[in-house]
């Protein structure tokens, strides 16, 4: 499997740039690394990746998350979010009752981000 990650948090002490992609060498997989705001869908579509890791904090976000999955052909997503109050609006909006293809995960405290892909990626 072949992850990338969409996110403004530093991950394995690499921090998110837009437009760059970076590696984070964790202890289970190599995980692609660029900010969520990147237009660079080049990288995403030449590299063949299966899971799009992502992690939102604004709805803006989440629309960006939307335009990534859909600029690539609709990839296994998961979408971690924190900072958002409104579980059921971020639910909505990213169609997560529809889109089989997303499964949305609610962190409370983002010190946990690295714990969580850990789970995400281990075989």
């Amino acid at each position: 499997m072949k992850y990338f990650y969409f996110g403004e948090l530093p991950i394995f002490h690499i921090q998110p740039k837009v437009d760059r992609v970076n590696v984070a060498d964790t202890p289970v997989e190599m995980i692609y690394v660029s900010n969520i705001k990147t237009t660079n869908y080049y990288v995403l579509k030449s590299y063949d990746f299966s899971v799009l890791l992502c992690h939102a904090t604004t709805f803006e976000h989440l629309n960006d998350i939307i335009k990534l999955r859909r600029a690539n052909g609709m990839l296994n997503t998961h979408i971690i979010v924190t900072r958002i109050e409104d579980r059921a609006e971020v639910l909505f909006n990213v169609d997560a009752d529809t889109d089989l293809g997303i499964t949305v995960h609610f962190l409370d405290d983002e010190q946990e981000l690295e714990k969580l892909l850990i789970d995400l990626i281990r075989p």
